[in-house]
């Protein structure tokens, strides 16, 4: 008769502090940077392991954005001309949760819509 035994260890539960850059803009050319904009960094830990991209929403919505072309977030192993990653369904979030392992905070951006200044209001 075999007897098989297996041992599970419970798991950790990781947090990471979020870095949110919002208000700002991207420039990308001769490389990724993220200028004119405020930066809020969140005191509480969110356990990677039960994030949601509605929560994410939330969040940005408590910034005052009720709409934005893109979440993204900087993968925090690369630089941020090569770390850029979309964060924009529960997909990709499972994806920064794979990201971050290890990691303390991540740095998520707020993409806000383009608007064009010169466009003249139609009546």
């Amino acid at each position: 008769m075999l007897i098989l035994l297996i041992f599970c260890r419970p798991t950790e539960e990781q947090t990471v502090r979020l870095k949110i850059h919002h208000g700002g803009m991207f420039i990308y050319k001769p490389f990724n940077v993220h200028i004119n904009g405020q930066i809020v960094e969140e005191e509480w830990g969110w356990d990677v392991d039960t994030m949601s991209y509605i929560d994410f929403m939330k969040l940005i919505n408590s910034l005052g954005y009720k709409s934005f072309k893109c979440l993204w977030y900087r993968d925090p192993r690369k630089a941020l001309s090569r770390g850029l990653k979309p964060l924009n369904c529960d997909f990709n979030i499972l994806q920064l949760a794979e990201d971050v392992f290890g990691f303390d905070v991540v740095e998520v951006y707020v993409d806000q819509e383009v608007f064009d200044k010169s466009a003249k209001k139609v009546e």
